[in-house]
């Protein structure tokens, strides 16, 4: 925010406030009918997948309800004058980004390190009283290996019969992190130092195993700007392609750029009268009645959206 503000005054004293505020509410309206996820799909990024991503140090900022945690902060003003600062640079980033549909998750890690730090405060704070509370032992070392465990023995079911069989490095972190939850559900640790590695080894395995599944998954089942880029290459051949007031970059990246599959693509302005002999992709909002019946139509499903390829 504070980076964005200088800069918006800067900009603001070069061009002027008004055509600065109007180019802003059209970049931001032209990002917004671009976005390729739903607002709800948003919410739910920024909602449910962020309390997943910072799982588990997010829930140390209960400890903020803590009277003798407060007074300790409070204690140290390096400290206490930090903490507040980082609880600005991360919520106000947080609350920045939600305002933007479609904006990614990630577009906040800059400003993560606000929370990383209100988090180690609470660890810090344990550690160095060698104190760890009741409702934490029972949650972390008890509730959540159970959780755990149940959730990996239903995975295992789950990939006995599934389609998709992972690799066998995902199955080595897979009994790996098995065995760590089945040692700390039956061993008891009393020292916060122990607590907190075997959160950070959990973290680390599930980091791990989530790479090792994904990106493989994601690369033969789940790439749909390359599957789609080689579907339109294999239709239009040796011919030219012709965007109709659409520019699809992921689908250009792989066309043009990365696999260079069609060479020739141009934009078209207008649309009423169609190149002869070559392909013209159509978004679903922008094709007209007329051409769906008069005309060869190849309808493409990418992603969340639907396009119409059309062979003039």
């Amino acid at each position: 925010m504070g980076v964005f503000s200088f800069w918006s005054i800067l900009v603001s004293l070069k061009i002027g406030i008004k055509p600065f505020i109007v180019a802003w509410i059209n970049q931001y309206l032209s990002l917004a009918k671009a976005q390729e996820m739903s607002f709800t799909q948003h919410f739910k990024a920024y909602t449910i997948f962020a309390f997943l991503g910072y799982s588990p140090w997010l829930l140390f900022l209960i400890s903020y309800k803590n009277k003798n945690f407060v007074s300790f902060i409070k204690s140290d003003p390096l400290f206490y004058n930090f903490a507040i600062f980082s609880f600005f640079l991360f919520f106000l980033s947080y609350l920045f980004h939600f305002l933007f549909p479609g904006a990614r998750l990630r577009y906040i890690l800059p400003s993560a390190s606000g929370l990383i730090f209100l988090s180690t405060l609470p660890i810090y704070y344990y550690i160095k009283q060698n104190y760890l509370p009741g409702n934490l032992k029972i949650f972390f070392l008890k509730i959540l290996p159970i959780i755990n465990l149940i959730l990996l023995v239903i995975g295992f079911i789950y990939f006995s019969f599934s389609k998709y069989k992972p690799e066998k490095i995902f199955y080595t972190f897979y009994f790996l992190f098995f065995s760590i939850n089945l040692i700390v559900l039956f061993k008891k640790f009393s020292s916060p130092k122990y607590f907190f590695a075997f959160l950070l080894s959990i973290v680390l395995l599930l980091k791990t195993l989530y790479v090792s599944f994904y990106y493989p998954l994601h690369k033969e089942e789940m790439n749909h700007f390359r599957n789609g880029a080689f579907k339109i290459a294999n239709i239009v051949g040796n011919k030219e392609l012709y965007l109709c007031q659409t520019t699809p970059h992921h689908l250009l990246y792989y066309l043009k750029y990365k696999y260079k599959l069609v060479p020739h693509i141009y934009y078209l302005k207008t649309c009423s009268n169609l190149p002869k002999n070559s392909f013209i992709l159509f978004r679903e909002d922008n094709i007209s009645e007329d051409i769906l019946k008069n005309y060869k139509i190849y309808p493409l499903k990418i992603r969340t959206k639907n396009y119409f390829l059309v062979s003039s």
